[in-house]
């Protein structure tokens, strides 16, 4: 394994390419190739092309079950169609109305423009602080110096000590550079109300070294002495119909 990670870094750019990925584009190869043999088969049929109608018919039918079956598009239409459909919306995933409440609040309270501090979300995907633009020192990014990873770890080394699938999963891929916890092992998005952390052990000092200022938590934090952070309100900012509760705890 060392040997071929070892050869893997001298390949250079090739060295980054993922030939796994191509298997994404099998779906169209096959598109592809139905095509051509529909083609073929109207060309060589002659007089009786109505079997080739019969043909095409038939696997337009299977592939249109199968793509409705399999991929984005059900829960699309089911989002649009069915009001009552449990799937988060954009507007939630991305926490339309509610990270405006939090820019506002530390800007009003703590004094802070959004690019004087950097935050980092626990219990709720980093691209939502992202796409407000504020500046988040964690992220899912596949490309950042080993040197930061190995820092962030520090802040989230108790936690995947707890959890050999964490464990496994930040040291042998790592992408995702998130506050991760054994309590909500790979979930990130928690819905109001749902879930509170009762025994979180994050290095805050660690934390505050990389920069941090603000944890913007999807989830309440019952306070421990593992901790230095300090919640900036009981009442967690949201909207009517918001998927997420967040509260804004400072890390000191």
């Amino acid at each position: 394994t060392s040997y071929a990670v070892e050869m893997r870094q001298n390949m250079g750019a090739l060295g980054s390419f993922n030939i796994s990925r191509m298997l994404w584009m099998l779906p169209a190869f096959w598109y592809i190739a139905l095509a051509i043999s529909v083609t073929i088969l109207w060309n060589c049929i002659g007089k009786i092309r109505w079997i080739s109608y019969v043909y095409s018919s038939l696997l337009l039918l299977v592939l249109g079950f199968v793509i409705m079956k399999s991929s984005f598009i059900k829960p699309c239409l089911q989002e649009i169609l069915l009001p009552d459909y449990d799937n988060i919306s954009w507007s939630d995933y991305y926490a339309l109305g509610v990270m405006d409440q939090v820019e506002a609040f530390i800007k009003n309270e703590e004094g802070l423009q959004i690019e004087e501090y950097k935050v980092a979300s626990l219990a709720i995907d980093p691209c939502a602080a992202l796409y407000h633009g504020f500046y988040c020192i964690d992220g899912y990014s596949n490309n950042y110096p080993l040197e930061y990873k190995t820092k962030f770890r520090t802040i989230i080394e108790k936690e995947i000590d707890k959890s050999e699938y964490l464990r496994s999963y930040f040291d042998a891929w790592g992408n995702r550079c998130y506050l991760l916890s054994a309590e909500l092992p790979g979930y990130y998005n928690v819905e109001k109300g749902s879930f509170y952390y009762v025994n979180l052990e994050l290095n805050t000092k660690a934390l505050k070294e990389m920069g941090c200022d603000y944890i913007l938590s999807a989830a309440y934090i019952i306070p421990n002495d593992s901790m230095d952070v300090t919640l900036l309100r009981e009442e967690p900012f949201s909207t009517e119909d918001s998927y997420y509760n967040i509260y804004i705890y400072r890390v000191n």
